[in-house]
């Protein structure tokens, strides 16, 4: 009796997270919602018909969501408080334009593209985008709505 209110226990528990966010199929188009409950608030996006749902990547404070195309271009939301800033470092990204919370460049040797911004502990960054895709990419994340919690 103890083993099976410990499983039933585990799944209630567990299924909130196996199935984070939800979504909703619209005309080909995706209404994803995202709570993080690390700074407690909620972003809403829509995602077009092209992009699949990757891995949810978990740590201590929050979590990172993938999104891929079909060329294997990136859309990555991170819920974290304390996630370092900027998410995309290094030699190889070059910015070409800063404004705000909002960045944007180049992959190093590369004609991919990429670019992140910050929404009030949500940070939405894509990568490896070529340049028939980044009007697509930036109207992902122009269109993206953060909610935050009234206490």
């Amino acid at each position: 009796m103890k083993k099976a209110l410990l499983l039933f226990s585990m799944v209630l528990v567990l299924t909130p997270v196996l199935s984070y966010g939800q979504n909703r199929q619209v005309e080909g188009v995706e209404a994803v919602k995202l709570p993080c409950f690390a700074a407690n608030n909620t972003i809403e996006f829509h995602l077009s018909s092209g992009l699949k749902k990757g891995k949810t990547y978990w740590f201590g404070e929050g979590f990172a969501q993938a999104y891929t195309s079909e060329t294997g271009a990136q859309l990555v939301v991170i819920c974290s408080s304390k996630y370092r800033t900027p998410a995309l470092q290094g030699k190889h990204y070059v910015v070409t334009s800063q404004d705000g919370k909002k960045r944007e460049g180049k992959i190093r040797k590369t004609d991919y593209l990429w670019r992140e911004e910050d929404f009030f502990g949500f940070i939405v960054y894509y990568t490896k985008v070529n340049e028939y895709e980044k009007e697509l990419f930036d109207s992902l994340i122009d269109q993206i709505v953060a909610l935050i919690k009234k206490e």
